[in-house]
């Protein structure tokens, strides 16, 4: 009888175990390319939370400076300089009207007795 359990063996018994062997470690596969999937998932996720981190910074650092000056903001400005303008054209008028007297702008001084 041994020899009839060796053809057995080899003929149902063996294939039946390979098979059932290779049903079971498919699934050890699958959830090894599962694992793999899931650690890519949680890998994208985190690169995900961390750009998105790094968005927010970016965004209150946008909104943290300056706004630009409108138009609006410089006309104020445009009529304080034309002021300034016009105020330098009369004194450079003045200067020319002082220096056209006779003498000049020079001083003259007092003689000891108070007179001129």
């Amino acid at each position: 009888m041994g020899g009839a359990g060796a053809w057995a063996y080899v003929d149902y018994l063996g294939p039946m175990l390979a098979k059932n062997r290779a049903q079971k470690s498919q699934p050890d596969v699958q959830k090894s390319e599962l694992n793999s999937t899931e650690s890519k998932s949680s890998d994208s996720v985190a690169r995900l939370n961390d750009l998105s981190g790094k968005l927010d910074e970016l965004q209150s650092r946008v909104d943290r400076l300056p706004k630009a000056i409108s138009a609006q903001d410089l006309e104020p400005l445009k009529e304080r300089l034309a002021l300034v303008d016009d105020v330098s054209k009369k004194v450079d008028a003045l200067g020319l009207r002082v220096n056209s007297l006779p003498g000049g702008t020079e001083r003259q001084e007092l003689t000891p007795s108070g007179a001129f």
